[in-house]
């Protein structure tokens, strides 16, 4: 049986991106946008979609990651931003850990693009991030978002790629 999770998005000003980050994480147990004051239509939009939307200032990169993470109301939780996109591939291995997960921790190897271009070169390929991770595990919270050096027992790489 599949171990339920959310998807958690940080956001301000992001209507030109949040429909095809939300709709690529609809398969999730649960939506979670936690914008810092857009004043466009990203919070309408993310509405409409489903997704639960949290009104919080903006406490920096890492403690609004922190603040979405612990909004969830799931354990497990996948962080994407608005402008990232769950691939199918990923999606599918997204659910098939969380049949029985080995790991506390999932890294994405990111595909990233400039002016359009996938960038494979000058070591931007892979760009790993942990993504996946289950939220009561405090330190995994600081090695996230503090960009502390990743511990190999606790991380393993998704196979795929999330397409930004």
């Amino acid at each position: 049986m599949q171990i339920p999770f959310s998807v958690v998005i940080i956001t301000k000003n992001e209507e030109r991106n949040i429909s095809d980050a939300i709709n690529s994480a609809l398969f999730a147990d649960e939506v979670v946008l936690v914008d810092s004051g857009s004043s466009d239509l990203t919070c309408v939009i993310a509405k409409k979609l489903g997704a639960k939307v949290i009104h919080q200032k903006w406490l920096g990169f890492g403690s609004q990651k922190n603040y979405a993470v612990s909004a969830a109301k799931n354990d497990w939780v996948f962080v994407l931003d608005a402008d990232e996109r769950i691939t199918t591939d990923l999606r599918i291995e997204i659910l098939q850990i969380l049949q029985k997960p080995e790991f506390k921790a999932y890294s994405v190897a990111r595909l990233n693009h400039f002016f359009g271009k996938k960038i494979k070169y000058c070591g931007l390929y892979p760009d790993y991030s942990i993504r996946l991770l289950i939220e009561k595990v405090e330190d995994l919270m600081r090695l996230m978002f503090t960009k502390v050096f990743k511990q190999k027992s606790l991380l393993r790489p998704f196979r795929v790629q999330c397409y930004i």
